[in-house]
């Protein structure tokens, strides 16, 4: 997925178990997985355990941006219709 226009992307409270079951060495391995991605660059290769986790970030960071390309794309057309209308009175 490409995430050449954003500058941000989520990561939630909730996924602290993920982390909590990682040794800090293979969760900065998770971390920088992750920012590589979302900077569209090329993931190391993982051990089983941590593709699993990052597989998992991965989804709902995807899921998450495209919810926001169509709330966008929603907005985007809402303002065309409001200000595309012959009378706005």
């Amino acid at each position: 997925m490409n995430f050449n226009n954003l500058n941000s992307f989520l990561l939630f409270n909730k996924q602290i178990e993920f982390f909590l079951e990682l040794s800090d060495e293979e969760a900065g391995k998770i971390i920088k997985a992750v920012f590589l991605y979302v900077n569209n660059k090329n993931i190391p290769e993982l051990p089983d355990k941590l593709k699993y986790v990052y597989i998992a970030i991965r989804q709902i960071i995807d899921l998450n941006k495209e919810k926001y390309i169509n709330k966008c794309e929603i907005n985007k057309k809402n303002v065309e219709t409001r200000w595309n209308l012959k009378d706005t009175k």
